[in-house]
């Protein structure tokens, strides 16, 4: 059978119906319990697990589902993960925004954390995207490309380093090296079926010192 929990009800205007909260035990000498939310096993496709916030019928936002682990007072605060399991086939991990029937839909934001020490200066984390290496075969692809337009412009892709007082980022274009061929580094403009073909321009930034660019 089905387990419903419901928070109160409320009529009232302006009031929030009530919440419904699941928390582990504490420990004063150990940690505190874990809560585990899965989908029982089965021979057959097993059920799905889903976390999604209320719907809007009226002009407002729906509500917001995080994800998010807990503050650390004095170590590392704990990893958020979101992985599919083995499988001889393991399935794909998707994440994207949500149709938009008027306007624009939303963006999609990878950010890293600050650095807020005050004692000593740090960096703020990194963002890495890499395919696993492989012992036989091909590794696989990483492929950054916007969508296709059929009236309007597509989107740009630009990769920039962030500005800096003292010395800005750099950028490198490098193909690993290989005991047979080393990879190829390609930059090709777009064709165009009626107009011109774009451009390729390559040149270095300005500079307010007597000192050569490169």
């Amino acid at each position: 059978g089905h387990v419903h929990l419901l928070g109160g009800e409320t009529s009232g205007n302006g009031n929030s119906g009530g919440n419904v909260k699941v928390e582990s035990g504490q420990s004063l000498n150990s940690g505190s319990g874990s809560i585990l939310i899965t989908s029982s096993d089965s021979s057959n496709p097993s059920g799905d697990t889903s976390l999604t916030s209320g719907s809007s019928a009226n002009r407002h936002s729906s509500g917001i589902v995080r994800v998010a682990s807990g503050e650390s007072a004095y170590g590392n605060s704990g990893d958020v993960v979101m992985q599919s399991s083995t499988a001889s086939s393991s399935g794909k991990v998707r994440i994207s925004t949500g149709d938009a029937n008027s306007g624009g839909s939303g963006d999609l934001e990878l950010n890293s954390g600050q650095a807020l020490g005050t004692r000593a200066p740090g960096a703020s984390g990194k963002i890495s995207l890499a395919t696993s290496s492989i012992t036989n075969g091909n590794s696989g692809d990483i492929k950054l490309a916007t969508g296709d337009s059929l009236s309007g412009t597509s989107g740009n892709v630009i990769i920039e380093a962030g500005t800096s007082h003292l010395h800005s980022g750099h950028i490198a274009l490098k193909a690993a090296q290989s005991h047979s061929k080393g990879g190829s580094i390609e930059l090709e403009s777009g064709s165009s079926e009626y107009m011109a073909a774009g451009d390729i321009n390559l040149k270095t930034g300005k500079g307010s010192s007597n000192e050569v660019g490169g």
